[in-house]
């Protein structure tokens, strides 16, 4: 049986599979209580509280010490909802005017909050009602004398790593997670960017989220394979599933380190800059820790979300300074100014709701409507920029007009900066991001002064296909192995190349493991991949240098469909398996050596 769901946390795990069910909310005790209670289930509220913060007290303390800083970050904001006045004495009105009990009254509680953020559609806030429902079902369990519901130790059989499948897993629950316990994470539901999700990339454990309800139909004890890269789980004998995880550790699929990458790197001839995509301080020192050089794509939104008030100048520049510090002065570290709307809201911007909020006031529109806020982020810029190789990216850029409207901003800020006597680097690099197809067909126009080009292939994929990032039953056609992709892909690196310039990827694209080795071919100058990979295995485990790579994606730009691409390329790029099946002696009918599953299509 193989299963499909969302990938996120690349790798591949071979392991038996243990089956975590979670919060069996069915012993929930809806009942009233009587006036003479209500002191009684105050002071029991009080004391749920009061054990739930030490026990969040305890993991955050833990987290620390690991040096796990973006998971801390977590279980703080859990911490400030244990504080939150407004949730706080909702429980307790509830408790005392209208005679509910503790349990009844914090799960009421919750559920109107989550009502509330549910309604605004907004993947940011959505995740803090994930992190609010698991304050509140913790304490609920603190109410029943209940135990933690995830004992890694409990599920551990002593057969060896696990892959660890369940419905879900809370924020607190995915912090605790093993890697020299779990192998592998499934879960029923969640997406690629959950807390679960981060946190498994964070800890370098395969993931698979999304599955559906059919996953929690395995048995516990099968052996599975997981592919995080990919998003499938696959059941079957072992050692049909041990020669598929050989495969894929060929492929660079399996579990591979920076200093692997690093030195297949220096094997072969190709040519490439591979730095780090970050949302955050903590983010940019676990890019460090894994041995990247720079960062290619800063995501400054995330500074400002989750609070009432704009950043001021000065916080935003100690933190891009931070960055700098982090890196050291000579690493590139390209920073996006803010890119909200869309699936990106800020409490401290009035933005309306829109009934196509990705076709709507986001990116740079957003930030030329409010330029009071868009001046100080960019003054902020280019005030840490004195301190390292500080270059700007603008987001959601579709006019010539917005982008001269940009560059005037930039201008007058640095004439600001130096009536102020404030330093900044005077050379200072800009340049557009592509998501929008207007700007890939007049990429020429916009080269004349941008210095450098970036490829947002999440959202460029989205424009160009006419499908949401967000609609799993349409996945097929948001795939950056589209042959429309690809030739505009080529477009705008020829232009690029002809103006003397550079460019980079920074979506998905540039770790996927098929996809990073053809940009490679197509001319691509830089990569930027998620903060908590090592460098795309990919690129460097094919025996191709960059010659081969060229031509192999002349030919892919002959192909009619992302499947037919992608089965070349595994074709194509699989050396091992190639070499393995013309030893064999075995060749189809169009001369290439094959088996089961290899490409034998017409070029």
């Amino acid at each position: 049986m193989r299963l499909m769901g969302m990938p996120a946390s690349e790798g591949a795990a071979l392991a038996q599979s243990s089956i975590v069910r979670i919060d069996d909310r069915s012993k929930l005790q809806y009942f009233s209580i009587k006036p003479s209670e209500i002191r009684i289930e105050l002071e029991l509220f009080h004391i749920a509280v009061k054990q739930a913060a030490e026990e969040l007290a305890a993991i955050h303390g833990k987290l620390k010490l690991e040096n796990r800083e973006l998971d801390a970050e977590i279980i703080e904001v859990q911490l400030f909802f244990l504080q939150d006045a407004e949730l706080l004495e909702s429980v307790r009105q509830k408790i005392s005017s209208l005679f509910y009990s503790a349990q009844m009254a914090v799960q009421e509680t919750m559920n109107e909050i989550v009502e509330k953020i549910d309604s605004l559609e907004n993947p940011y806030l959505q995740q803090r009602a994930t992190d609010l429902k698991d304050v509140c079902w913790r304490m609920i369990r603190k109410l029943r004398g209940e135990a933690e519901q995830l004992n890694l130790m409990g599920i551990h059989t002593g057969r060896g790593k696990i892959i660890l499948l369940c419905e879900d897993l809370t924020p607190s629950e995915a912090v605790r997670l093993k890697p020299e316990i779990v192998a592998g994470l499934v879960t029923a539901e969640g997406g690629s960017m959950s807390h679960v999700a981060i946190i498994a990339r964070s800890l370098g454990i395969p993931a698979v989220v999304g599955v559906g309800a059919e996953l929690l139909h395995i048995n516990n004890g099968e052996w599975l394979l997981l592919n995080g890269t990919e998003g499938t789980v696959q059941t079957g004998a072992y050692s049909v599933l041990l020669d598929a995880y050989k495969q894929l550790n060929r492929r660079g699929e399996g579990e591979l380190t920076v200093k692997h990458c690093e030195m297949s790197k220096a094997t072969f001839n190709i040519d490439i800059t591979v730095l780090s995509n970050i949302s955050s301080i903590a983010e940019a020192r676990i890019a460090k820790n894994n041995g990247s050089s720079g960062v290619g794509l800063f995501r400054t939104e995330f500074l400002f979300m989750g609070r009432e008030d704009f950043p001021t100048e000065e916080e935003q520049f100690e933190a891009y300074k931070e960055v700098v510090s982090i890196f050291g002065s000579d690493a590139p570290i390209i920073i996006r100014t803010m890119d909200v709307g869309g699936d990106k809201q800020l409490c401290s911007l009035p933005i309306k709701k829109e009934n196509n909020p990705f076709l709507g006031l986001r990116g740079i529109r957003v930030s030329l409507r409010y330029r009071e806020q868009f001046r100080i982020q960019i003054r902020a810029i280019l005030r840490a920029s004195f301190y390292g190789q500080i270059k700007l990216l603008f987001p959601m850029i579709a006019t010539i007009e917005e982008w001269k409207s940009v560059l005037c901003e930039v201008e007058r800020i640095k004439a600001d900066l130096r009536k102020d006597s404030l330093p900044f680097n005077e050379q200072l690099e800009v340049g557009v991001l592509v998501e929008v197809p207007a700007v890939a067909i007049l990429i020429d126009r916009f080269l004349e002064t941008a210095d450098f080009i970036s490829i947002g292939t999440n959202d460029l994929t989205q424009y160009v296909m006419a499908v949401s990032r967000t609609d799993t039953a349409l996945s097929q056609l948001h795939d950056p192995l589209q042959p429309a992709m690809l030739q505009l892909i080529r477009h705008i690196i020829s232009e690029v190349h002809a103006k003397g310039k550079k460019v980079s990827v920074c979506g998905e694209m540039a770790s996927h493991p098929l996809a990073a080795p053809l940009l490679l071919g197509l001319g691509v100058d830089m990569l930027s991949v998620n903060c908590v990979s090592s460098l795309p295995s990919d690129l460097f485990m094919w025996n191709q240098d960059s010659q081969q790579l060229q031509e192999i994606a002349e030919e892919v730009l002959a192909l009619d469909s992302s499947g037919q691409i992608e089965q070349y390329l595994r074709y194509k790029l699989n050396s091992e398996q190639r070499s393995e099946s013309e030893q064999n002696g075995r060749v189809d009918q169009n001369g290439l050596a094959g088996k089961n599953g290899d490409w034998c299509g017409m070029v």
